[in-house]
């Protein structure tokens, strides 16, 4: 018998829609607030620094939005797959 494991795709697939929404905000709440308190700790100090940290900002703002975009998209195909289970069983 072959084991089977599921990615944590499937597994968000599968969730209800509020794991995904609190997914997204749990890591909205790093990306914007626990990852910029990790790089100032860490600074390195000089001329280099304010670009390393306007770098970053521009970063962070793809990275939020990337990842907010396929959290959407777990969204819906969450509420397609309840949708189409919820319809089978009727």
């Amino acid at each position: 018998m072959e084991c089977q494991t599921n990615s944590f795709a499937d597994e968000l697939i599968t969730t209800p829609w509020w794991v995904i929404v609190a997914v997204c905000v749990i890591g909205n709440l790093l990306i914007w607030v626990v990852i910029p308190e990790y790089i100032e700790v860490s600074r390195l100090g000089g001329n280099i620094d304010g670009v390393l940290i306007c770098r970053y900002s521009a970063a962070q703002t793809t990275v939020s939005k990337i990842f907010n975009l396929a959290m959407v998209v777990f969204f819906i195909f969450s509420r397609f797959n309840n949708l189409l289970l919820h319809k089978n069983e009727n």
